[in-house]
């Protein structure tokens, strides 16, 4: 579930239809992929604009990290991001080196190799001419963790939503004067970049007002991202229409807690990075039993690729993602923080002097801050309250 701790007084208790939108970007993903695979019946070619999705998640990524990660010190938040995204991107790289092996006898050069697991942007030289690593999907992560910077930047300077907005602007608007052809820059002044400013900046919005009034942009929203032929500026705007709208109705609190798409939004990540694998390894396991497929036997073929992909997705959610989440806060614990919190020696409450609870010194003491010393132990006024806390664990 979307973890929301700080937005300012209109946070719900939980943002389910973000959820649920996440997931639903995710599974149009899935079937983007599927119908690349040559699986797409007749008329359905439409469908391909399923891999808008990928906007969605774009402007959702901005938007949590305004809400979820403003206050997070860089060491923190670091320590978050990577230890969501590797770990499980990694074997699914892994995974996809071996099947490549399978498939052609040979192996990606150590370049690629390198490259994809470091979130590099490279021209593949299995692909000549397009920035993919190792598994394909992961050049959405290369433009995450690009974000990441700008925005770890930005805690850096205290300015967490106008710094990186101002940052992603002057990128792109680089790239537009530019005209770049290596590959990093490329990606690094890319107009999909705008996608997580827009994000950021709904966040800040978001938190100083209610958007409930506005949660009807999710249905014009979705219907723009039907549009074949919409420009990319129109998918963005699109994309955070919709992400706006879905703020709305958490807001209001009109969304019903539904299981399924619950499951599914949790399990995007895992179903994002583990359906390419599903889609190859079937593709390979035809293509050397000799079967072909055509006319109707293609949308039962396309059907059971992608609910193939979506359990494989989910279980790898539970066994997988999970428990290497799991192990890694284990192995990457959170840096204990120390607060050093200054409570009256005699408080109203407790006329004797007896001993102040830490959660009176908290609530009622003045806070020294980080670090802060009143090292003179003959002082009558005060005296010296520890509190020792974690920062939470969950991505």
């Amino acid at each position: 579930m979307t973890s929301i701790p700080s937005i300012g007084p209109h946070r719900p208790a939980q943002f389910l239809t973000i959820q649920y939108i996440r997931g639903a970007a995710a599974l149009a993903v899935v079937v983007f992929h599927v119908l690349a695979f040559k699986l797409a019946p007749p008329g359905w070619t439409w469908l391909h604009v399923g891999q808008r999705g990928v906007d969605v998640f774009f402007v959702i990524s901005g938007f949590i990290m305004f809400t979820a990660a403003r206050e997070e010190r860089f060491g923190e938040f670091w320590r978050r991001r990577l230890l969501r995204l590797v770990p499980l991107y990694w074997l699914g790289t892994a995974a996809m080196f071996a099947l490549m092996i399978w498939e052609k006898g040979t192996h990606p050069s150590g370049s690629d190799t390198l490259a994809s697991l470091l979130f590099i942007p490279r021209y593949s030289d299995a692909s000549p001419g397009h920035i993919n690593p190792i598994l394909y999907v992961g050049w959405t992560l290369q433009y995450e963790m690009f974000f990441y910077l700008l925005f770890s930047i930005g805690l850096i300077a205290r300015r967490p939503v106008m710094a990186p907005v101002a940052l992603l602007a002057g990128c792109v608007l680089l790239g537009r004067v530019w005209s770049p052809h290596n590959a990093l820059v490329v990606t690094c002044t890319s107009p999909l970049l705008i996608e997580f400013g827009a994000g950021l900046l709904l966040g800040k919005v978001a938190a100083s007002r209610s958007l409930a009034g506005g949660r009807w942009l999710l249905w014009p929203g979705i219907l723009l991202l039907g549009v074949p032929a919409l420009p990319g500026w129109g998918i963005g705007v699109a994309a955070t229409l919709v992400v706006a709208g879905a703020v709305g109705f958490d807001q209001r609190g009109s969304m019903r807690a539904l299981a399924w798409p619950k499951l599914l939004g949790d399990g995007s990540y895992a179903l994002y990075l583990v359906h390419p694998l599903v889609i190859s390894l079937i593709g390979v396991s035809l293509a050397r039993a000799g079967v072909v497929i055509n006319g109707a036997g293609l949308v039962w073929a396309a059907v059971v690729v992608a609910a193939t992909a979506l359990i494989a997705g989910l279980s790898a959610n539970y066994w997988v993602e999970r428990p290497l989440l799991r192990l890694g806060n284990r192995w990457w614990p959170a840096r204990r923080i120390r607060f050093d919190l200054i409570a009256p020696a005699r408080h109203p409450a407790d006329p004797r002097g007896g001993r102040v609870p830490a959660e009176s010194a908290l609530a009622r003491g003045p806070i020294a801050g980080y670090g802060a010393r009143h090292d003179d132990p003959a002082h009558p006024d005060r005296r010296r309250v520890r509190l020792w806390r974690r920062r939470g664990d969950t991505g």
